[in-house]
């Protein structure tokens, strides 16, 4: 059940959700064809998580909660969407949730084509280091990382291109504010996009 600090972060997330897509931050700036996520994995036990689902929830996206295993979502949802198609999907979980599923992935031709690993280092501060398509560079310098990097990692997710390059790679690096709700995390969080294994 919904309790009211989530209600309110949902709320947040839904009035903010238009902001993710402002051309003059970068994301939509770019004219070539954007990737499109069939699906955004969220783990239920990190607000983060939470809040990236909520966002791109309100932009259309479907969303499928997991707490930690991927099990089931492999069995149930993955394996299936994988067998018929393309269909790339994103999500913002736990390192070790993303490990698995890079693993199943690399069975089917499937890749990890943009990791953001987001650490916390106390004093109210999380690192992001960024590895992936060339955008990511100008995307490490926008404003949102600081204010609530989730909103950050939802343009990502949605900002990637459509056939994603093996030399179109870059790295960058960037330290923003926790959420004041963030509770400590045994592992890093990552935001990620799996997609099916670039040719070129």
């Amino acid at each position: 059940m919904t309790n009211r600090r989530e209600f309110i972060q949902s709320g947040v997330a839904l009035s903010a959700a238009p902001l993710i897509f402002d051309p003059a931050v970068g994301v939509a700036a770019h004219t070539e064809p954007r990737m499109k996520p069939a699906l955004a994995i969220y783990d239920h036990d990190f607000v983060e998580s939470r809040l990236f689902a909520s966002v791109l929830a309100a932009r259309g996206l479907p969303t499928h909660g997991i707490k930690g295993d991927v099990t089931s979502l492999w069995y149930d949802v993955l394996y299936h969407r994988w067998a018929a198609g393309p269909s790339p999907i994103v999500g913002l979980t736990g390192a070790s949730s993303l490990f698995c599923l890079e693993q199943l992935a690399w069975k089917v031709e499937r890749r990890v084509v943009l990791r953001a690993e987001h650490t916390q280092l106390g004093n109210n501060t999380v690192e992001h280091r960024f590895t992936g398509p060339e955008l990511l560079s100008t995307l490490s310098t926008d404003p949102r990382i600081d204010r609530s990097w989730p909103f950050w990692s939802a343009a990502a997710v949605q900002g990637l291109p459509a056939t994603p390059r093996r030399a179109d790679k870059c790295a960058a690096r960037a330290v923003g504010s926790a959420l004041p709700e963030s509770a400590a995390w045994e592992e890093p969080l990552v935001t990620w996009a799996i997609a099916l294994k670039p040719t070129a």
